[in-house]
């Protein structure tokens, strides 16, 4: 039996995740305008946001910014797709369901993992799972300020501005 979610309803019909969405990329646009570049790895952001999300919820999100832009390439850039099929990539692999609940059974780690885009960065086979979360992170927000008209290019030419 597998421990991959399975979605049973859309995400454009859970509003949770479109206001989640627009919640992180608010965040995220503000730490910009802020502080400018957003350094990769930040600790408030893997506190706030990464270590927080379950398997379902990247699984919902991925689900929902493909539905957007399978027919609207115009909202992404090819990293951003890159990012999306690795994440879905890996929230379909059965070993790292396994080497998460193996983790969380043995105590192995300070804090609980809830997905297995958060698992520790030990070993080749799962040396790139928060590598793909941040870059799914930092797509989700390019791609909401594509759809939103919003020109904040994550550099620290960006800070200060008005959005």
């Amino acid at each position: 039996m597998s421990n991959i979610p399975k979605i049973t309803t859309s995400p454009l019909k859970d509003n949770h995740y479109v206001d989640k969405w627009y919640e992180i990329a608010n965040y995220l646009n503000n730490k910009i305008i802020l502080e400018g570049e957003i350094a990769i790895n930040q600790r408030d952001i893997w506190k706030r946001y990464l270590h927080e999300f379950t398997n379902e919820d990247w699984i919902y999100f991925c689900d929902l910014i493909s539905l957007i832009t399978d027919h609207n390439f115009r909202y992404t850039l090819q990293n951003n797709r890159d990012a999306l099929v690795d994440a879905l990539t890996k929230l379909q692999d059965p070993v790292l369901y396994s080497q998460q609940r193996w983790l969380n059974n043995m105590g192995a780690t300070k804090q609980e993992i809830k997905n297995v885009l958060d698992i520790p960065n030990k070993g080749k086979s799962v040396s790139s799972t928060k590598s793909t979360a941040w870059k799914m992170l930092m797509s989700m927000r390019e791609i909401w300020n594509k759809i939103c008209g919003i020109d904040l290019p994550n550099n620290d030419s960006s800070k200060g501005k008005s959005i």
